[in-house]
């Protein structure tokens, strides 16, 4: 097996082979592979990190899906030979269980309140993005009516029929507290629906329910949408992953006292 990370001062990534231990540098990205095709106002260069960020395995793990960039990133697939494919301009992308679809968000231009205050120039401009990488087919937006507009964080269900992602909350006023709503919507762009406010979704388990992180409590839940019932599984110390088979959560904590950084794996229980 390989681990895939970003390291250096000029971030780029490598891959660890496990047997081995020797790691070999994979991508040269250069500064000209995060220029843009959408115009437009875009958010303050400085105001996030920039290299590759976002990497996702392709369920056969012969492919890396990522972004490259500042707040407004690109969308890369890059093979173990090291040879680049640009998707488009996007951030957080996700493949399919069966390796055919990515999917990823749309780079909404920046504002001091958010996409939520802003409206898209055209038709689906700021939805979720889907593509066959393979097929050398242009990313599609997943709705043409706004229903996935300002969506990030997107992943399939286990059958690949749905896609749960993050957007903005439902009914956004000003003296709302939270910043983020979890929804779900078919693969095809059919029968968007709202979850829940507040929470952001982290994967599936894998009887199908959705598992969400609560925003406040960084609680996570197993959401069973058929009737909409709400199991607690614990709490997380941070962003985090799940494995393949839904059974073991990965999380980010700090250690209160040093501030150091580290992870913990724990079952899901």
């Amino acid at each position: 097996g390989q681990i895939a990370y970003v390291a250096g001062d000029d971030p780029q990534i490598f891959l660890l082979d496990l047997g081995t231990g020797e790691s070999r540098q994979l991508t040269q990205l250069r500064a000209e592979h995060a220029e843009l095709t959408a115009s437009g106002p875009m958010r303050p260069a400085l105001t996030c990190g920039f290299g590759p960020s976002g990497l996702a395995w392709s369920p056969d793990g012969n492919r890396l899906a990522f972004a490259y960039g500042s707040c407004d990133s690109v969308v890369y697939v890059v093979d173990l030979d090291g040879e680049l494919r640009r998707i488009g301009d996007g951030r957080g992308p996700a493949w399919s269980h069966d390796g055919r679809l990515l999917v990823y968000g749309a780079n909404a231009p920046w504002s001091p309140c958010g996409a939520g205050c802003e409206e898209p120039g055209d038709a689906g401009q700021w939805d979720l993005r889907i593509v066959d990488p393979s097929a050398g087919a242009e990313p599609m937006p997943l709705s043409a009516d706004g229903s996935t507009s300002g969506g990030s964080q997107p992943v399939f269900s286990p059958d690949d029929s749905m896609i749960a992602f993050s957007g903005p909350p439902a009914g956004r006023d000003a003296e709302m507290e939270t910043f983020t709503a979890t929804y779900v919507i078919g693969a095809d762009g059919t029968d968007p629906r709202h979850v829940v406010d507040g929470a952001w979704p982290v994967g599936w388990d894998p009887e199908g329910r959705l598992l969400i992180v609560t925003e406040n409590a960084s609680e996570l839940h197993a959401i069973d949408l058929d009737d909409s019932s709400s199991t607690r599984i614990g709490t997380v110390q941070g962003p985090g992953g799940l494995s393949p088979d839904g059974t073991l959560v990965l999380e980010t904590t700090t250690d209160p006292v040093t501030g150091a950084g580290g992870f913990r794996l724990a079952t899901r229980d």
